[in-house]
């Protein structure tokens, strides 16, 4: 399934969890698709994220695309 990453809510809304994402360059600037699965289709391990926080947030291009690393709040 894909969607619009705009309109992605948290996982108790949706029950969908991102498992890729596409970034592509337009005119009028970036467009981005999450693609998601059913989230009772994940096997649930360790606690649930509450947030997901700025710091230590990066967003590197490199040789293979583009990475993200983020801090989860648990």
């Amino acid at each position: 399934m894909e969607a619009d990453a705009s309109e992605a809510g948290p996982v108790e809304e949706a029950a969908e969890v991102p498992l890729d994402v596409d970034v592509t360059d337009a005119a009028d600037g970036p467009h981005e698709a999450l693609f998601m699965a059913d989230a009772g289709s994940c096997p649930v391990i360790g606690a649930a994220p509450k947030a997901v926080t700025w710091h230590g947030l990066k967003l590197e291009h490199g040789p293979d695309g583009w990475t993200c690393s983020v801090t989860l709040d648990v």
